[in-house]
């Protein structure tokens, strides 16, 4: 195959400053929706002649749940399918699509590519892209983007913070194992359902702790010990008050008042 031979076409979904964040979507979280990816060869002059290159198979290094390669693929440009890439925002993202045969490009002929976005999302729309073709030998395979590819290249001894720093930032949001990991730590960190027999115990207690409301008779008796213990410590005054009662209850007193 010469340089102006393909069967393999890709989609770079690149990260951007100029965006309300990095993107590489410009919606307020970075989102994009590509509900389908058409490409045509033919003369430049002769748009209405241009052939379309059927697209059979794609691969992602990131889907968003329901959203893949296929649906950007599916004769469908304007239904709410495609590819997107939610829960990995930030960070540029890729696709590659197989062509159904070789495509040989004739002297003068040039690649068109149309990218259709009619999600009703507002703004779910690609900031910058980079699009290519390629030969590759056997079945498809996602392979890297520019950015990673170039990193990839730099001998382990010579990598830097500047080296690695876009590739780490993509590993962070992209990573499926990270992600797993991260789900398994939020879930050994989540506290153990309390057992049922300390529920039992501690509701048993709760009730235990609930003061009782005390026997009348036994207010009573409390009384009657108070005031005989004061009567124990006073001795002279016990004696005068049973002489004063016995005197006001004899008959001879009662006479004479």
């Amino acid at each position: 195959m010469d340089s102006s031979e393909f069967n393999t076409v890709r989609l770079e979904a690149l990260t951007g400053t100029e965006f309300k964040t990095a993107g590489p979507g410009l919606s307020a979280n970075g989102n994009f929706v590509v509900t389908e990816l058409e490409l045509f060869v033919g003369m430049a002059d002769k748009p209405k002649e241009m052939r379309k290159v059927k697209l059979v198979k794609g691969l992602t290094d990131f889907d968003q749940p329901t959203f893949s390669a296929a649906a950007a693929i599916d004769n469908k440009p304007k239904d709410q399918g495609g590819w997107a890439i939610a829960g990995a925002e930030l960070t540029e993202h890729w696709a590659v699509f197989a062509t159904e045969e070789a495509i040989k490009l004739q002297p003068g002929e040039i690649v068109q590519w149309r990218i259709h976005q009619f999600h009703d999302a507002v703004d779910h729309r690609l900031g910058r892209f980079r699009l290519s073709v390629g030969n590759r030998v056997g079945e498809l395979t996602l392979g890297l983007p520019e950015s990673l590819y170039a990193v990839a290249q730099v001998p382990k001894s010579a990598w830097s913070e500047l080296v690695t720093k876009e590739s780490l930032g993509y590993f962070r949001v992209s990573s499926s194992e990270l992600k797993k990991l991260k789900e398994t730590l939020s879930k050994e960190n989540t506290p153990l359902k309390e057992d049922e027999q300390v529920t039992t115990l501690k509701k048993r207690i709760e009730r235990l702790s609930v003061p009782l409301v005390d026997d009348s008779r036994l207010v009573r008796l409390r009384g009657d010990v108070k005031e005989s213990e004061t009567q124990r410590l006073q001795s002279r005054l016990t004696a005068a008050e049973d002489i004063a009662w016995a005197l006001i209850n004899s008959p001879a007193f009662l006479f004479n008042h």
